[in-house]
């Protein structure tokens, strides 16, 4: 298993390989070969977690804006709005989501790859 690899300049023979240092210890290798994947998917579960916890609380600030509207139309309709508001965030942010796997699903391929920023350097 590689864990990296560094060129160095090597004068009139060219780039040499640099093989990274053996011995290091699994625990302290820091998981190179996937980190960008596993920083992006930190990243989108971050952001499908927030998201839905702010549709929520923003849900539950309709609901005491309504309660305390008293049927105030103004009040009443500004509470509707938030609501409805604030649910079609979470379904678009959802969709979104489910739109890309998707897309990663019909093109077969799979969520590491996609996800994974030195792949697509390899490719070039």
């Amino acid at each position: 298993m590689k864990i990296a690899q560094f060129k160095v300049p090597g004068g009139s023979s060219g780039p040499q390989d640099l093989p990274a240092p053996s011995g290091i210890p699994q625990a302290l290798r820091g998981g190179l070969e996937d980190s960008g994947t596993a920083f992006f998917q930190t990243i989108v579960n971050n952001l499908i977690i927030i998201g839905s916890f702010l549709a929520l609380v923003m849900v539950v600030i309709a609901g005491i804006q309504w309660i305390m509207s008293r049927g105030e139309p103004d009040k009443l309709v500004s509470a509707k709005k938030r609501f409805t508001f604030a649910i079609i965030g979470l379904v678009v942010m959802l969709s979104a989501f489910f739109i890309v796997q998707v897309i990663i699903f019909i093109t077969g391929g799979n969520t590491e790859q996609f996800l994974n920023p030195t792949q697509l350097l390899e490719s070039n």
